[in-house]
Parts: structure tokens; C-alpha cells; sequence
């Protein structure tokens, strides 16, 4: 890796964050991706956009289900930017496996 010292700076902050967040960032970022991958990064942005508002609006807020948060919203954005930017750069299948792997060490 060309920049191994901020690559390790990004996974302390990643492991920092609350197991609610990492999940939202991380559904966020598979469904950006994988709907992007077949419909294009920016339609998969904006489902992955819809899908998360929809969770915490519906779900959390008017169902009572869950705890509305801006900080689930900005795990979503962050999550369904790194899908977006990654099928940006068309680097998506090497990538792809080394998050799944990098999730389930």
C-alpha cells in the first residue's frame, strides 16, 4: 500500500466506533455497491441514500422501534460514499473481498 500509516490511522478510527454505526456504514456501503455495481454508482448512492433515510424515519421514528440519530445518518452517508467511490474508480471486486475479510477478521 502506498500510504499504509493513514490506511492504519482509518481502521483505529473504524474500530472506535460504536457496533450500531459500523453497521450502519457497512449496509450502507454493500448496498451502494452492489446495487451501484448493476445500476450505476450514482443510482446506488441514492438508493443506499433512500433506504437508510427510510430506516431511520420509518422505523426508528415513527414506528418506535429504534433511536433516530444523526449519527446513524452520517454512517450511512459515510458508508454509501465509500461504496459510490469505489465503483467510481471501477475497483469494486478486489475491494469487495478485501472488506468482507477485513470485517470478519
Amino acid at each position: 500500500m502506498p500510504n499504509d500509516e493513514k490506511f492504519l490511522e482509518v481502521i483505529e478510527v473504524y474500530d472506535q466506533l460504536p457496533r450500531d454505526k459500523k453497521l450502519h456504514l457497512v449496509f450502507c456501503l454493500a448496498i451502494s455497491a452492489f446495487s451501484g455495481y448493476f445500476l450505476g454508482y450514482l443510482t446506488g448512492f441514492f438508493i443506499a441514500n433512500v433506504i437508510g433515510a427510510a430506516k431511520e424515519l420509518i422505523w426508528d421514528f415513527l414506528l418506535k422501534r429504534g433511536h433516530p440519530s444523526w449519527g446513524d445518518m452520517i454512517a450511512n452517508w459515510v458508508g454509501m460514499t465509500i461504496g459510490s467511490v469505489i465503483l467510481a474508480i471501477g475497483g469494486f471486486p478486489p475491494v469487495a473481498q478485501f472488506i468482507i475479510d477485513w470485517i470478519y477478521k
